[in-house]
C-alpha cells in the first residue's frame, strides 16, 4: 500500500489514495479528514473571513420610511 496523499490539518491524520476529505477555498489549499476538523479550523482561525463571506451572500439592507408619503418628502398637505 502506498503512503497517505495528505494529513488532515487540523488532527493530521493520514489520508491515502481513494478517501473522501474535504476543503473549502477561505482555507486554501488546507486538507480535513472530516467536517468537524474542517470546522475547528474554521472557528479558531477564520471566525473573520466566514461571516463576511455570509453577509456578502445573506445580508439584506432596508430603509425606515414615513409611512405618509408627504413626510417621506420633506412637504404638508398645505404646501399644495
Amino acid at each position: 500500500m502506498k503512503g497517505p496523499v495528505h494529513y488532515c490539518e487540523v488532527c493530521e491524520k493520514e489520508i491515502f489514495l481513494g478517501k473522501d476529505y474535504f476543503m473549502t477555498s477561505l482555507t486554501g489549499d488546507k486538507v480535513y479528514c472530516s467536517e468537524e476538523c474542517l470546522k475547528k479550523d474554521l472557528k479558531a482561525n477564520h471566525v473573520d473571513e466566514v461571516i463576511d463571506e455570509w453577509l456578502e451572500d445573506s445580508i439584506e439592507y432596508y430603509t425606515e420610511e414615513e409611512e405618509d408619503p408627504y413626510d417621506r418628502y420633506g412637504v404638508s398637505r398645505g404646501d399644495f
